[in-house]
């Protein structure tokens, strides 16, 4: 941004090209069923308060306790937000949506979904205490899973080759948290080791070709069942 003379101040709808659109995701605190799209644009409906970059970055990222929750609006309207991970932590589905409200039928050479590693099983093998840690830890995971989105957009476009590319490691990771930075090193190992996998290697070198030889392969109508 800083390159681009964009400032972190300015109002973030100041900063999108109709060429170049972007929207980040956050829960209100008080209505947390339904997550809020702050974007770079005026969309035709439904449109947000208009808050500048950094209060949409503080927004998507108030995960606490790790970072604060931030206050946005005008005065005494204002909303708390708590972050994007609770029910928008995979945006896939928001992303395609936005696309068929914002553009008319343009050509699109594929959806591109990247995970940060399979939560594994959720569930307590405890039901005596209502609210036990046990629970607590799985309903958190419920509400901030990936997995769900993934598998339904993945039967969308099951008819459609080419068009859906999902990359997430499977194994390792299901016990790193935001804060454990000093699990990176065992991050970028799993990682790697997944990308090495023979099914992985070959569903990238597939998404490669589709950046490269697919430039406006399919059409926004294919869009239409999600």
């Amino acid at each position: 941004m800083g390159q681009s003379g964009a400032s972190t101040y300015r109002c973030l709808r100041l900063v999108g090209t109709q060429a170049d659109l972007s929207f980040v995701c956050a829960t209100p605190l008080r209505n947390m069923a339904t997550p809020k799209l702050f974007r770079s644009w005026m969309p035709t409906s439904n449109a947000t308060y208009d808050c500048t970059i950094v209060e949409a970055s503080r927004a998507t990222t108030a995960d606490m306790p790790i970072f604060d929750s931030i206050d946005i609006g005008d005065y005494f309207l204002k909303e708390t937000f708590i972050g994007g991970n609770w029910r928008c932590n995979n945006p896939v589905l928001y992303v395609l949506q936005e696309a068929k409200s914002a553009f008319t039928n343009p050509r699109f050479s594929c959806v591109l979904s990247i995970g940060t590693g399979l939560k594994g099983i959720m569930g307590t093998n405890r039901s005596n205490d209502v609210m036990n840690s046990d629970l607590v830890e799985a309903l958190e995971k419920i509400a901030t899973d990936c997995e769900d989105i993934s598998e339904n957009t993945a039967r969308a476009f099951a008819n459609t080759k080419g068009i859906y590319y999902r990359f997430d490691v499977e194994q390792g990771l299901q016990g790193v948290g935001l804060t454990d930075r000093e699990e990176l090193p065992a991050v970028q190992t799993l990682t790697r080791q997944y990308l090495t996998q023979h099914e992985v290697d070959r569903k990238l070198d597939m998404l490669v070709q589709a950046l490269i030889k697919s430039a406006g392969k399919f059409s926004m109508l294919s869009l239409y069942s999600i």
